[in-house]
C-alpha cells in the first residue's frame, strides 16, 4: 500500500466510522449500541487492519461529539 492509498483508506474508515455513528444516534442507539454495530460490519470491511479494537473507541468518540450540522 502506498502512502496515499493508506491516507485514503484512512479517511474512508473515518468517514465510515462518523457517518454510521450519525445515522445510529439519530435512530436512538446508545453509544454502545453503534459501536457494536459499526465494529462487525467495519471489520469485515477493513478485516485487514492491525488494531480492529479501535473500531468501537472510534465509534465512542464520534457518539459523544456533537451532531453534524
Amino acid at each position: 500500500m502506498t502512502d496515499a492509498s493508506l491516507i485514503r483508506e484512512v479517511r474512508d474508515f473515518l468517514t465510515y466510522v462518523r457517518d454510521e455513528t450519525e445515522r445510529l444516534r439519530s435512530a436512538g442507539a446508545s453509544a454502545d449500541e453503534a459501536a457494536a454495530t459499526i465494529d462487525r460490519f467495519a471489520r469485515a470491511r477493513w478485516s485487514t487492519w492491525e488494531r480492529p479494537e479501535w473500531i468501537a473507541s472510534a465509534a465512542r468518540a464520534f457518539h459523544a461529539s456533537p451532531a453534524k450540522a
